[in-house]
């Protein structure tokens, strides 16, 4: 369904308040803060409908001469959508869902286009019920259109967080649906973990990860997923960040160590690829070498053999004892304290279950 296919007149005020918005060469905030109030309050006071101002904007959206103009009015629809209580019917939201997902290969407006469809997601309504000409559940044709169409390392800090924020509020609210995804669901959480460097995103995708991992069978993750998971986050191992002395977000290394102890250990699936990788990244270190990957791989693999559970823990007690003896006994290793802490633990989640004086 075309966005823009009529005439439409806004009032002198409200072109104003357009214009001002999408075409002053000042921040999004400052657009928001001057200009956005005025064309909020005439959609809220019935005074113009969205479809008028989707019109009135319609060479700007499409303008590949003046592309931060046509990124304005893509969030000005946004904002328009977050901040007006509208009633959305089902063509309503198959329309902007539509235009929305046009924009995701445009470059300029991909943080944008994400946003107006996360505002529709969460808007609900019919939308968990809602199919396309091809029958096909329009928020699985979305999701499954933003994993094929976007790559994501290619995108600003920015924006990829709006990415890894709208997969948290599908892997949350919209478990049921993705699930029709199937493998194409794992393929798509497998890349937006890799070659992710910014802390601040990084805490985000682990999450992601270990919800996926924790909460979707085979049919989503079957073992070719799991490989490429387990590898995208191993290829973050160790945990080497070290916050700037004037740094203002408050992601530290601990918040990174956990989210990556806890996306690992979040399945016992990934036991087999997990506790053979820790074991031989805590080999032949001598004392004098840094400790940080051995005392990294002792307490991940602590913390993930507590989350695997018994079964596991059984299976490779032979090989975790073996390591933890030659290790110990071999080498002049400096975390002897955290192999004797590995083998406890191991030994007391195996031993679960196990009648008392057996």
């Amino acid at each position: 369904v075309p966005l823009v296919s009529l005439m439409a007149v806004l009032s002198e005020a409200v072109q104003a308040a357009v214009d001002g918005y999408v075409k002053q060469s000042v921040s999004v905030e400052d657009s928001r803060e001057r200009h956005l109030p005025e064309v909020v309050a005439a959609l809220t006071e019935k005074h113009v409908e969205l479809l008028d101002i989707v019109i009135y904007l319609g060479g700007t959206l499409d303008n590949a001469k003046e592309p931060q103009e046509r990124r304005y009015a893509v969030l000005l629809l946004v904002d328009c959508l977050e901040r007006v209580e509208m009633k959305l019917n089902g063509v309503h939201l198959e329309t902007f869902l539509q235009f929305f997902r046009s924009k995701l290969s445009d470059w300029q407006c991909i943080e944008g286009a994400i946003n107006g469809i996360s505002v529709l997601f969460r808007r609900e309504g019919d939308l968990r019920t809602l199919r396309g000409e091809d029958q096909q559940l329009l928020v699985v044709a979305t999701v499954r259109h933003l994993f094929q169409t976007v790559h994501v390392p290619s995108h600003t800090q920015g924006t990829r967080k709006v990415l890894h924020n709208f997969v948290a509020m599908l892997l949350t609210d919209w478990r049921d649906e993705i699930s029709e995804l199937r493998e194409a669901l794992g393929d798509g959480i497998a890349s937006m973990v890799d070659e992710e460097r910014d802390p601040r995103n990084l805490v985000i995708a682990f999450s992601n990860a270990a919800a996926f991992l924790r909460h979707f069978d085979a049919t989503c993750c079957p073992r070719q997923v799991l490989v490429s998971v387990f590898e995208g986050l191993t290829s973050y191992f160790p945990i080497s960040f070290k916050p700037p002395k004037d740094d203002k977000f408050g992601i530290t290394p601990d918040n990174l160590r956990d989210g990556l102890y806890a996306a690992l250990g979040s399945t016992p699936r990934m036991a087999e690829f997990v506790i053979p990788f820790l074991l031989d990244a805590s080999k032949d270190i001598e004392s004098g070498d840094d400790a940080t990957t051995i005392s990294q791989a002792l307490a991940c693999l602590t913390r993930c053999l507590t989350k695997y559970g018994k079964d596991v823990a059984r299976e490779h007690l032979k090989d975790i004892l073996a390591t933890v003896r030659d290790q110990v006994c071999r080498t002049t290793t400096p975390c002897v304290a955290e192999f004797a802490d590995l083998l406890r633990c191991t030994l007391s989640v195996a031993m679960q279950g196990v009648p008392t004086g057996l």
